[in-house]
Protein backbone atom coordinates (compact mmCIF):
# COMPACT_ATOMS: atom_id res chain seq x y z
CA UNK A 1 0.00 0.00 0.00
CA UNK A 2 2.79 2.38 0.87
CA UNK A 3 4.53 1.66 -2.43
CA UNK A 4 1.36 2.39 -4.37
CA UNK A 5 0.76 5.66 -2.55
CA UNK A 6 4.39 6.65 -3.06
CA UNK A 7 4.16 5.95 -6.79
CA UNK A 8 0.92 7.91 -7.05
CA UNK A 9 2.48 10.80 -5.10
CA UNK A 10 5.53 10.71 -7.36
CA UNK A 11 3.41 10.67 -10.53
CA UNK A 12 1.28 13.59 -9.27
CA UNK A 13 4.48 15.55 -8.50
CA UNK A 14 5.83 14.82 -11.98
CA UNK A 15 2.53 15.94 -13.54
CA UNK A 16 2.56 19.13 -11.47
CA UNK A 17 6.20 19.74 -12.41
CA UNK A 18 5.52 19.18 -16.10
CA UNK A 19 2.49 21.52 -15.91
CA UNK A 20 4.64 24.18 -14.22
CA UNK A 21 7.34 23.67 -16.83
CA UNK A 22 4.79 24.06 -19.60
CA UNK A 23 3.48 27.26 -18.02
CA UNK A 24 6.99 28.68 -17.62
CA UNK A 25 7.90 27.69 -21.17
CA UNK A 26 4.79 29.30 -22.61
CA UNK A 27 5.42 32.48 -20.57
CA UNK A 28 8.99 32.61 -21.89
CA UNK A 29 7.74 32.18 -25.47
CA UNK A 30 5.14 34.93 -24.98
CA UNK A 31 7.83 37.21 -23.54
CA UNK A 32 10.17 36.54 -26.48
CA UNK A 33 7.42 37.23 -29.03
CA UNK A 34 6.40 40.45 -27.24
CA UNK A 35 10.02 41.57 -27.06
CA UNK A 36 10.48 40.84 -30.77
CA UNK A 37 7.43 42.95 -31.70
CA UNK A 38 8.56 45.75 -29.39
CA UNK A 39 12.05 45.84 -30.91
CA UNK A 40 10.60 45.59 -34.43
CA UNK A 41 8.33 48.55 -33.79
CA UNK A 42 11.25 50.72 -32.64
CA UNK A 43 13.74 49.41 -35.20
CA UNK A 44 11.95 48.29 -38.39
CA UNK A 45 15.20 47.47 -40.17
CA UNK A 46 17.36 44.89 -38.42
CA UNK A 47 18.89 43.02 -41.35
CA UNK A 48 20.73 43.85 -44.55
CA UNK A 49 17.87 42.70 -46.81
CA UNK A 50 15.47 45.29 -45.40
CA UNK A 51 18.21 47.90 -45.69
CA UNK A 52 18.49 47.00 -49.40
CA UNK A 53 14.87 48.11 -49.89
CA UNK A 54 15.42 51.38 -48.04
CA UNK A 55 18.53 52.14 -50.10
CA UNK A 56 16.62 51.31 -53.30
CA UNK A 57 13.93 53.82 -52.28
CA UNK A 58 16.60 56.41 -51.56
CA UNK A 59 18.19 55.82 -54.95
CA UNK A 60 14.79 56.32 -56.64
CA UNK A 61 14.31 59.57 -54.72
CA UNK A 62 17.74 60.81 -55.84
CA UNK A 63 16.84 59.93 -59.43
CA UNK A 64 13.57 61.87 -59.00
CA UNK A 65 15.64 64.83 -57.79
CA UNK A 66 17.71 64.69 -60.94
CA UNK A 67 14.61 64.28 -63.11
CA UNK A 68 12.90 67.27 -61.49
CA UNK A 69 16.14 69.25 -61.59
CA UNK A 70 16.29 69.49 -57.82
CA UNK A 71 19.95 69.78 -56.98
CA UNK A 72 21.15 67.68 -54.11
CA UNK A 73 22.91 70.75 -52.81
CA UNK A 74 19.65 72.61 -52.11
CA UNK A 75 20.37 71.96 -48.49
CA UNK A 76 24.07 72.14 -47.92
CA UNK A 77 24.37 68.71 -46.30
CA UNK A 78 22.20 66.56 -48.60
CA UNK A 79 24.80 65.57 -51.22
CA UNK A 80 27.40 64.87 -48.55
CA UNK A 81 24.86 62.95 -46.48
CA UNK A 82 23.93 60.82 -49.50
CA UNK A 83 27.56 59.89 -50.06
CA UNK A 84 28.03 59.05 -46.35
CA UNK A 85 24.90 56.86 -46.29
CA UNK A 86 26.08 55.00 -49.38
CA UNK A 87 29.50 54.46 -47.76
CA UNK A 88 27.88 53.09 -44.59
CA UNK A 89 25.69 50.83 -46.70
CA UNK A 90 28.68 49.50 -48.66
CA UNK A 91 30.57 48.77 -45.42
CA UNK A 92 27.56 46.97 -43.94
CA UNK A 93 27.13 44.81 -47.06
CA UNK A 94 30.83 43.94 -47.02
CA UNK A 95 30.81 43.04 -43.30
CA UNK A 96 27.62 41.04 -43.76
CA UNK A 97 29.16 39.06 -46.62
CA UNK A 98 32.25 38.29 -44.53
CA UNK A 99 30.16 37.18 -41.54
CA UNK A 100 27.97 34.97 -43.69
CA UNK A 101 30.81 32.44 -43.83
CA UNK A 102 32.23 32.94 -40.33
CA UNK A 103 31.55 30.35 -37.66
CA UNK A 104 33.23 31.46 -34.47
CA UNK A 105 32.54 32.98 -31.08
CA UNK A 106 33.26 36.46 -32.43
CA UNK A 107 30.31 36.04 -34.78
CA UNK A 108 27.75 37.20 -32.20
CA UNK A 109 29.75 40.27 -31.22
CA UNK A 110 30.28 41.25 -34.85
CA UNK A 111 26.63 40.55 -35.63
CA UNK A 112 25.48 42.92 -32.88
CA UNK A 113 27.79 45.61 -34.29
CA UNK A 114 26.40 45.11 -37.80
CA UNK A 115 22.83 45.33 -36.50
CA UNK A 116 23.71 48.59 -34.74
CA UNK A 117 25.25 49.89 -37.99
CA UNK A 118 22.17 48.77 -39.95
CA UNK A 119 19.84 50.63 -37.58
CA UNK A 120 21.98 53.77 -37.81
CA UNK A 121 22.21 53.57 -41.61
CA UNK A 122 18.45 53.01 -41.86
CA UNK A 123 17.74 56.08 -39.74
CA UNK A 124 20.13 58.22 -41.80
CA UNK A 125 18.74 56.94 -45.12
CA UNK A 126 15.16 57.45 -43.97
CA UNK A 127 15.87 61.03 -42.83
CA UNK A 128 17.71 61.85 -46.06
CA UNK A 129 14.93 60.33 -48.16
CA UNK A 130 12.34 62.46 -46.36
CA UNK A 131 14.49 65.58 -46.79
CA UNK A 132 14.94 64.99 -50.52
CA UNK A 133 11.24 64.27 -51.02
CA UNK A 134 10.47 67.56 -49.25
CA UNK A 135 12.81 69.35 -51.66
CA UNK A 136 11.03 67.77 -54.63
CA UNK A 137 7.61 68.71 -53.25
CA UNK A 138 8.80 72.25 -52.47
CA UNK A 139 9.94 72.66 -56.09
CA UNK A 140 6.64 71.24 -57.39
CA UNK A 141 4.68 73.58 -55.13
CA UNK A 142 6.71 76.54 -56.36
CA UNK A 143 6.06 75.46 -59.94
CA UNK A 144 2.32 75.10 -59.26
CA UNK A 145 2.27 78.54 -57.63
CA UNK A 146 4.00 80.08 -60.65
CA UNK A 147 1.57 78.36 -63.03
CA UNK A 148 -1.42 79.54 -60.99
CA UNK A 149 -0.01 83.06 -60.90
CA UNK A 150 0.49 83.01 -64.68
CA UNK A 151 -3.02 81.69 -65.30
CA UNK A 152 -4.49 84.29 -62.96
CA UNK A 153 -2.64 87.12 -64.68
CA UNK A 154 -3.61 85.97 -68.20
CA UNK A 155 -7.26 85.45 -67.20
CA UNK A 156 -7.39 88.89 -65.58
CA UNK A 157 -5.90 90.53 -68.67
CA UNK A 158 -8.26 88.63 -70.94
CA UNK A 159 -11.40 89.46 -68.98
CA UNK A 160 -10.51 93.04 -68.14
CA UNK A 161 -13.11 95.30 -69.75
CA UNK A 162 -11.67 97.49 -72.42
CA UNK A 163 -12.34 101.17 -72.22
CA UNK A 164 -14.72 102.51 -74.80
CA UNK A 165 -14.18 105.77 -76.65
CA UNK A 166 -16.83 107.48 -74.59
CA UNK A 167 -15.17 106.40 -71.34
CA UNK A 168 -11.72 107.39 -72.55
CA UNK A 169 -12.89 110.84 -73.74
CA UNK A 170 -14.66 111.45 -70.41
CA UNK A 171 -11.54 110.43 -68.51
CA UNK A 172 -9.44 112.93 -70.50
Amino acid sequence: MEVTSFISLLSSLLNAFSNATAIVASLVIILIVALYFLISSYYPCLNANKLDHIMHDLKKTVEDCRTNEVHLSLREDDSEAYIKVRQKYARIRMQNNVLRFAFSTTYLGARVKIIRDIVECHQDAHALNASLQNCIERKRLLQYDLEAQYLTSTNTARHRPSRTRAQSSRAD
